[in-house]
């Protein structure tokens, strides 16, 4: 793929002229006069500067597409040409979202190729349904996301298991109600709320109080409507729309309204005083964290080499179920 092509498709993927430029490390004027050039060799125009962020005209759409295709072969070539090395060579691609892309698959990362260091790893920090099709498309190897993905042509396996808990915003009076199980930030760490002696919340207590939903679809979202139900209301929602469980849980620490998050949050972000913390109900609390992967892909040396490095290095991911056979 031409260096044209990365540049319109990084304008693409950052979502505008300006960070794509950053990424890039070249100025706005420059990447612009690219798109430009590409535009008057194409006879059409690929972005529609009148919006923003810019938004693809139909003839842009169809030029993205096209370079996905391409990234796909490119891809799909040097998946056999690793073979032929063993494994031991190549490009492996993961995507996922911000709390692992952030917090957990780096260091996996840096493990892996620091026992295979010609394997080069690209991290893609996405929304969950943009994963689903890049990886459908081949333009992701793995994926790492808490959504279990049944198509056909894909496999999913259980790599780590993940606590949940409610966080929130302490100025809320549904807190004094509370008081024999609410949990501050330092109790969490400890580990406090995986007692059996501690109540789970009782959620009626927060029942007049906003909740801070992400997008349909997202099992946190199922999961907090859940927990309302169980409390007897209707939640009111204050946003509905958010993509990443760690922008939910900054907007509650500013007060924004009510959220659920993993506990293993609270290891790696700054100690706050301005929320507390719930148990969950045990058959609400655990959900399971997936690693999809094309079942075609999987007679690939390179990515039966991965799998085979989750299987003998336990750490924040390891394969948990068997893999059929």
């Amino acid at each position: 793929m031409n260096k044209n092509m990365e540049y319109i498709y990084k304008i693409y993927h950052e979502g505008g002229f300006s960070k794509a430029a950053k990424a890039l490390y070249i100025s706005q004027p420059a990447l612009s006069a690219i798109v430009r050039r590409t535009e008057r060799q194409l006879h059409a125009t690929l972005f529609d500067r009148s919006q923003n962020p810019v938004r693809l005209t139909p003839a842009g759409e169809y030029y993205i597409r096209c370079i996905e295709r391409i990234q796909a072969i490119e891809r799909e070539m040097e998946g056999y040409f690793a073979d032929l090395s063993g494994g031991s060579r190549g490009t492996l691609a993961i995507g996922s979202g911000a709390y692992y892309c952030t917090y957990v698959l780096p260091g996996l990362i840096r493990r892996f190729q620091a026992q295979y260091p010609q394997v080069q790893i690209s991290l893609l920090e996405d929304i969950s349904d943009q994963r689903t099709q890049k990886l459908s498309q081949g333009q992701l190897d793995f994926m790492v996301d808490v959504n279990e993905l049944r198509s056909p042509g894909l496999e999913s396996q259980v790599i780590a298991r993940e606590n949940m808990i409610l966080a929130v915003p302490a100025s809320f009076a549904g807190n004094e109600k509370l008081r024999g199980c609410r949990l501050t930030f330092e109790e969490v760490r400890q580990g406090r709320h995986l007692n059996g002696d501690i109540p789970c919340v009782d959620m009626s207590a927060f029942r007049d109080d906003p909740f801070i939903f992400l997008k349909q679809g997202n099992h946190s979202h199922d999961l907090l409507k859940k927990l309302c139900q169980l409390g007897g209301f209707e939640p009111r929602q204050a946003v509905i729309s958010l993509d990443q469980l760690l922008t939910a849980y900054y907007m509650a620490c500013e007060g924004a309204g009510i959220t659920v998050l993993r506990d293993t949050t609270l290891l790696h972000v700054a100690y706050t005083p301005s929320l507390f913390f719930y148990k969950l109900p045990a058959q609400l609390s655990q959900r399971s964290v997936y690693l999809s992967y094309s079942k075609s892909a999987k007679e690939r040396a390179l990515i039966r080499l991965f799998l085979d490095f989750l299987r003998s290095h336990p750490g924040p991911f390891e394969l948990l179920e068997k893999e059929d056979t």
